[in-house]
């Protein structure tokens, strides 16, 4: 797909704009809208390669901005909202946002969350990352790695999750 940068540049101008103007963000309920929006983009494939552009940046507990460093839901709300998705800030939030694929089914852009088991034995999402398509997902690791390419299956996959369709 051939991208006019310089138009989807001046859309996301507008739009940004028009959301200060307003004071609203857009909502996860506008998904077609913001799939639309993405597509112009590039879609899926672009949401991967934004990923791989931050690689190196750091890592920061809770944080939410590329620039200063991001853990890993912030990490994957600041890239999708790079490409005009709002997704929320939250692990769980973003997991639900999407469809539940199977792994047979990744495509680059789709988001892999990992998991543990608590003391109890119940299941919970600990970690998350945009898959690059080349089997690989990009996270926001630690403090020492910061944010990084590791093999897909580098820990245990608790499920994948498509946002754009």
């Amino acid at each position: 797909m051939e991208i006019n940068n310089s138009a989807a540049a001046t859309e996301q101008q507008e739009l940004s704009a028009e959301a200060a103007a307003s004071g609203q963000k857009m909502m996860s309920s506008e998904n077609a809208a913001s799939e639309q929006k993405a597509l112009s983009y590039g879609g899926s494939e672009q949401i991967a390669e934004l990923a791989e552009e931050y690689i190196g940046a750091a890592y920061r507990f809770g944080g939410t901005d590329l620039s200063s460093g991001v853990d890993s839901p912030g990490f994957v709300k600041a890239v999708y909202e790079k490409a005009g998705i709002e997704l929320p800030d939250d692990m769980d939030g973003q997991a639900a946002s999407g469809t539940e694929i199977s792994l047979d089914e990744l495509s680059a852009g789709d988001l892999i969350f990992y998991g543990e088991t608590d003391e109890s034995g119940r299941g919970y999402l600990s970690h998350e990352g945009i898959y690059n398509g080349k089997g690989q997902v990009i996270h926001a690791s630690n403090m020492r790695d910061g944010l990084k390419a590791s093999d897909l299956n580098y820990r245990e996959i608790s499920m994948a999750v498509r946002i754009l369709k």
